[in-house]
């Protein structure tokens, strides 16, 4: 136990203490006198009642004290496939979780025996705690978005045929729903929360613009706006939906060009790294070997 608490250790525990302290302390105060009159509305993190009261309350520590970025990190998790009531506040938890409690087993892996070098660890590895749920999600984000993106030509695809077979835009996009969960789980999972308001009474606008904001795929944005275009001024949908894919088609095929073109100067740094210093070895080592031998004969020899 000795071993485990020395003065570096104490001294390092202490001043992140003190640090977490000093730093709730001035946020406190801050927002205490930062805050309007006025009532404010519901913490988002204290929102779900599904939640346990020990999430609710860590979740509240890491959360922002801005509703709109609280909202704007529930797109994101919305958005990454966490769509889940509770979703918030224990992302929110695991953040303060982990930032808290990462610093001990870091300290205790590493065993600096500075105090600077103990003060680096401790403040990193809370870093990388708190940091590392959003991380993750942007990963998930990202993957979950690309899938959908490549998923979306031929959903445009579908709407075309059916509304050239003479169906109506919300059966059209019923029949998608079922239809293009082989190309895209995720995106038919969006289309059928998107049938369900509209087949709860919400008006096709507000349930385009729902999935946009579910989503964050720029190519579904387009079409929203395409959607929103024909409903407002009654043109040709066919039409306009079959433009639309052509341009997703050549977006994404432009978005092929520019990864190939990223290849070239990719394998050029790897060969230089990596192949050049060998082939620089093979051809160049027996013409050293041999001036070796010439210009140091009994060195050689005595090799």
């Amino acid at each position: 136990m000795i071993t485990l608490l020395s003065p570096a250790a104490a001294v390092a525990a202490g001043c992140f203490l003190s640090v977490l302290a000093a730093t709730g302390t001035v946020w406190t105060l801050t927002h205490a006198r930062a805050a309007p009159p006025s009532p404010k509305l519901p913490s988002a993190v204290m929102t779900p009642t599904d939640t346990a009261p020990v999430v609710r309350t860590l979740g509240t520590l890491a959360a922002p004290y801005d509703l709109v970025d609280r909202e704007t990190e529930r797109d994101r998790l919305v958005q990454a496939g966490y769509d889940a009531n509770a979703a918030l506040p224990l992302y929110y938890a695991v953040r303060a979780v982990l930032a808290l409690a990462l610093p001990g087993p870091m300290w205790l892996l590493f065993r600096p025996h500075h105090l600077a070098l103990s003060l680096m660890v401790v403040v990193l590895a809370a870093g990388v705690g708190y940091y590392a749920p959003s991380w993750f999600v942007a990963y998930r984000r990202h993957a979950r978005q690309d899938r959908i993106r490549a998923a979306v030509p031929n959903m445009i695809d579908m709407l075309v045929t059916c509304v050239d077979a003479g169906l109506g835009i919300d059966v059209a996009l019923r029949h998608v729903a079922q239809e293009i969960g082989v190309a895209s789980v995720e995106l038919a999972d969006e289309i059928h929360v998107l049938n369900v308001q509209l087949a709860s009474g919400v008006s096709r606008l507000d349930s385009l613009r729902t999935l946009e904001r579910r989503t964050g795929v720029v190519e579904l944005s387009a079409l929203v706006n395409v959607l929103g275009v024909v409903e407002r001024f009654g043109s040709g949908i066919a039409q306009s939906l079959r433009a639309h894919a052509q341009l997703t088609r050549r977006r994404r095929a432009l978005n092929a060009e520019t990864k190939a073109a990223r290849a070239s100067p990719a394998l050029t740094v790897v060969m230089v790294i990596f192949i050049l210093p060998a082939l620089f070895v093979v051809l160049l080592g027996p013409a050293a070997v041999q001036l070796g031998h010439m210009f140091f004969p009994h060195a050689a020899g005595g090799l």
